[in-house]
């Protein structure tokens, strides 16, 4: 069905998939750098924020963006080449902040398809295949239908919700399961609590990072080594792991990924840095060197299981500790993230359960915020009516050691 509308809409997914089997592996710095140095002409030449860039001659040269100076120059990172209302707009899921809006042109976002296609083949997942998609994200029924695709969101990972998300895997004949590692991990050790084994030919994990418990879970359950993948909705599919050694292979074709220390210097090999990209496609709102909020062990060398990209050893500081509701019931924490998707006047925010029933909220705003009343209420409806929930305004949301200022932080259990 996919590759129906495909061709109805005159799409070039499946052109630029040919395209990453040709180039991925074999492209270099060379064809990098021809890419950024139009990027970088595109967005000297169309938008107000990057006119002062022409001093600039590398990538390293460029300072590094914080989503906070997005935020705060927010149209002047817009290219004036295009129609606003013929972009696509892709609004993240706010893991690690709030969610935030960023503008795709179609080419972006077809490009977005052909990645998750290309890389999920390494999981035996392709356009067409059954899957079930455990997010709190839930496309709608057209879309499931065109993707075949079975919805399982786990705002709340009850018995009863994993005894019913179990039997529709097995009579729906889902064949990968691509989500949070947390739900589909309580899913695989439902069915080896209850003596099920289903075979898949497929797990994908995202948004959180896969654990050894969940990896050997679904061994167990469902016959498959799970694969992490490391994606942003912004951007797209930066890396996935490779099956036999489970390293972070980068996607160096459609993106410049950088390590960088507290300096701006990178990071040597084996060494903790953050996560800096360039979107090499990222025409109608360029990102050149784009903050990701992630931490990441750069990897030695080459991967033994024989790619030559660079990989990462392990991808860090996206664990996303657990939040319990009032009665003690564990709550997704992409639920948790989604209740502030459209409340405005926020730069940034945590909850921390601080009891069995008290819980606070760390917010950072805006002038003229005032969406408190809203935000108890929508939080209320997932942790319990009896929610004890109190805020606090501040200029920044303090970070932990490592660096990372997580949106969850569990301080009672």
């Amino acid at each position: 069905m996919f590759k129906l509308t495909q061709k109805i809409n005159k799409g070039k997914v499946f052109e630029k998939i040919a395209y990453m089997e040709r180039n991925y592996g074999v492209i270099g710095e060379t064809e990098q750098k021809e890419k950024f140095d139009s990027l970088l002409n595109h967005a000297i030449n169309t938008t107000d924020f990057y006119k002062s860039y022409s001093k600039y001659k590398k990538i390293e040269d460029c300072p590094v963006i914080q989503k906070k100076v997005i935020k705060e120059n927010y149209d002047e990172f817009l290219s004036g080449k295009y129609n606003k209302d013929e972009l696509i707009p892709m609004t993240t899921s706010g893991s690690y902040g709030t969610p935030f809006t960023f503008y795709l042109t179609k080419q972006k976002k077809e490009m977005q398809h052909a990645e998750v296609t290309f890389f999920s083949r390494w999981a035996n997942f392709d356009i067409g295949v059954k899957h079930g998609y455990v997010a709190s994200k839930i496309k709608s029924k057209k879309d499931q239908f065109i993707q075949n695709q079975l919805s399982i969101a786990p705002f709340i990972i009850s018995e009863k919700w994993l005894s019913d998300e179990m039997q529709r895997i097995i009579s729906k004949k889902v064949k990968v399961l691509i989500g949070y590692p947390s739900a589909i991990g309580a899913i695989a050790k439902y069915f080896i609590a209850n003596n099920k084994f289903y075979e898949l030919d497929g797990v994908i994990t995202i948004s959180e990072v896969l654990t050894d418990d969940v990896r050997e879970s679904v061994r167990k359950a469902f016959g498959v080594n799970a694969l992490s993948r490391y994606s942003t909705e912004e951007l797209g599919v930066l890396s996935i792991e490779c099956e036999k050694e489970n390293k972070h292979h980068l996607n160096n074709i459609n993106y410049i990924i950088e390590l960088l220390d507290e300096n701006d210097k990178t990071v040597k090999p084996g060494e903790t840095g953050r996560v800096i990209v360039t979107d090499l496609y990222s025409y109608a709102m360029p990102l050149i060197r784009y903050d990701t909020g992630d931490l990441a062990i750069l990897g030695k060398g080459y991967c033994s299981c024989g790619l030559k990209t660079p990989y990462l050893e392990t991808l860090s500081g996206r664990k996303l500790e657990e939040i319990y509701s009032t009665d003690g019931t564990v709550i997704a924490s992409m639920a948790l993230s989604g209740q502030m998707r459209d409340i405005e006047k926020v730069t940034n925010f945590q909850l921390i359960q601080l009891g069995e029933k008290d819980y606070q909220i760390n917010l950072v705003t805006m002038k003229d915020f005032s969406s408190e009343k809203e935000i108890v209420n929508r939080y209320k409806s997932l942790l319990g009516q009896d929610a004890n929930i109190r805020f606090s305004y501040m200029e920044d949301i303090p970070p932990l050691k490592s660096g990372k200022r997580p949106y969850i932080l569990q301080k009672y259990y």
